[in-house]
């Protein structure tokens, strides 16, 4: 899957950066605009960087395979599935333990839909891409929050 992201409104005229707010702009932010949401991305610190192609690999067989057993064995606890998947799969196994422990947590919960594993694989995407030097960690960034946006206005759009 490759994204193409056009931002409406772009001018290639105007510096972008994609940065951090400080505690202080966020004050501000949320005072000029109380409904204002700010998201913070954070990452967890690995011993090993598992390139993306992999991880999406993995991840997808991961959550068929948790799928599969909620259907099939619907009595088992999400840990209970987690630890089945876990002994079947050595990758599952190392991403639980070393390489990406949230996202193995994310794609093993009852409380992530499928829009969560979209837009999850939506950034594994634009990450590979960033990995294989096609689009800028910025433009990746931009793909992301434009996405977002993209997803907050259809839930406004259903309301």
């Amino acid at each position: 899957m490759s994204v193409n992201v056009n931002v409406s409104g772009d001018d290639d005229h105007v510096k972008k950066e994609v940065c951090q707010f400080t505690p202080e702009e966020i004050e501000e932010i949320r005072r000029n605009d109380p409904n204002a949401e700010i998201l913070k991305v954070t990452y967890d610190k690995v011993e090993r960087i598992k390139p993306m192609s992999e991880v999406k690999v993995a991840l997808s067989a991961i959550r068929g395979m948790f799928e599969q057993f909620r259907k099939d064995e619907s009595e088992l606890t999400d840990a209970d599935i987690r630890t089945k998947i876990r002994e079947k799969m050595p990758v599952a196994d190392e991403m639980a333990k070393l390489t990406h422990p949230k996202l193995f947590q994310a794609m093993t919960s009852r409380g992530s839909t499928d829009k969560d594993f979209q837009m999850i694989m939506f950034n594994i995407d634009l990450r590979e891409q960033v990995e294989r030097g096609e689009i800028t960690e910025e433009e990746s960034m931009v793909a992301l929050y434009t996405r977002l946006i993209e997803i907050k206005k259809d839930e406004m759009d259903d309301e």
